[in-house]
């Protein structure tokens, strides 16, 4: 039936070698001593060419869908930290805490409130460190700090190795004289493993080509103790009643407004978003967000680079206010929002589609702005009545 849930299959992809995965950086072997290094973990994109390629009808393929895609290490989910968390000392086994709010100095601030942390640790690792599945169930929860034991830096799971090679000229079939380069290819350990979910696609385990370079990863089936569609804890399937609510992103999210969603209003930062006979009207009151990823590729299909886009990194939180007389707004935002890709960017379309004419346009259908929906803290709750 039409209306019955899309089957979503999980798959872990582990690295047979080394890989190599391009940033934005344009490659130009010009003989300097330049080093493009690897990107990591891949970009949502990838994933589109690594699955269409066991499909054989071009239509499907461009109609794949993927969501959740993300890391394994030791067989435990991690996500990124979210940006509105810091380390308040510099000893690395302290909690981790999340910042309150804060009225903005500036009267340009496009924000009601602003986040500040208290930290003394200056912590450079924050875009380096990942959280377990346990940690981020609590930060959604609302807690205001989060163990940080379980916390890893992705760094000690990702040894970096510099590669020296030379551009072949196809026409002669020998070296490029002067077209020597050099890149950054990464070996994941043992424990790190790729987790990516697809939709309506169940493949046997073998072989693919991730990345640049033709490297080789193995990829399976992962066999899940729980429902596919919940990958974090089933306490956050509780009841919520709040106008307030926080969106926090596991991976980049590509805006048609740079670090605002198309469906918010740049002046008053008020949106609604809506899908089916669901809707709901909000109110951006803060963000964290990071600095901005350069994402482009290339087209096989037509034989030239894609237009470089910008997207807000993964980690990044919008806090909303629930400005809907609804019932049970709290439920409404996560039955849109919660496991769910929020970003503008279509595969093959751009921006240029209507938000709302097609339902099946609502939700990206390449991973990117995979988002979860989480409480604010007992503090904010205090500030945001202050304040707003």
């Amino acid at each position: 039936m039409s209306g019955e849930p899309k089957k979503k299959i999980l798959y872990e992809l582990k690295a047979v070698d080394q890989l190599f995965f391009r940033s934005s950086i344009p490659f130009e072997a010009d003989g300097g001593s330049h080093l493009l290094k690897s990107h990591f973990p891949p970009l949502p994109g990838t994933y589109g060419g690594v699955f269409a390629n066991f499909i054989q009808d071009e239509k499907k393929a461009k109609a794949l869908r993927i969501s959740y895609n993300g890391l394994l290490i030791n067989d435990e989910f991690y996500f990124p930290q979210p940006l509105d968390m810091f380390i308040p000392d510099i000893k690395s086994d302290q909690a981790l805490q999340v910042m309150n709010f804060y009225q903005p100095s500036l009267s340009k601030f496009p924000l009601d409130l602003c986040l500040k942390s208290v930290s003394k640790s200056k912590d450079k690792d924050e875009q380096d460190r990942w959280i377990a599945e346990k940690q981020l169930t609590n930060y959604l929860k609302g807690c205001q700090t989060v163990a940080n034991e379980e916390s890893k830096l992705l760094s000690d799971y990702l040894p970096r190795e510099a590669k020296i090679g030379i551009e072949i000229n196809q026409d002669k079939r020998k070296a490029q004289e002067g077209m020597l380069y050099q890149i950054e290819m990464v070996r994941p350990s043992d424990k790190l493993e790729l987790a990516v979910q697809v939709e309506e696609l169940e493949l046997a385990a073998t072989h693919v080509k991730l990345g640049g370079e033709g490297k080789v990863a193995h990829i399976k089936q992962k066999e899940m103790d729980k429902d596919v569609r919940s990958i974090l804890d089933k306490e956050l399937n509780e009841k919520v009643q709040s106008k307030y609510f926080k969106l926090y992103f596991a991976t980049p999210a590509i805006f048609k407004k740079g670090w605002l969603p198309k469906w918010i209003d740049e002046e008053t930062k008020i949106g609604e978003f809506s899908y089916r006979k669901r809707k709901i009207k909000v109110k951006l009151i803060a963000a964290a967000v990071g600095k901005p990823v350069a994402i482009g590729g290339f087209d096989t299909s037509n034989g030239h680079p894609k237009e470089m886009r910008y997207a807000i990194p993964s980690g990044s939180v919008y806090y909303f206010e629930i400005l809907s007389e609804i019932e049970n707004g709290f439920e409404v935002a996560r039955s849109l929002f919660h496991e769910k890709c929020i970003s503008d960017y279509r595969e093959g379309l751009g921006f240029d589609h209507d938000y709302f004419s097609r339902t099946r346009l609502i939700y990206c259908d390449r991973g990117f702005g995979y988002a979860f929906i989480g409480q604010l803290t007992e503090q904010q709750h205090k500030e945001v009545l202050k304040y707003v």
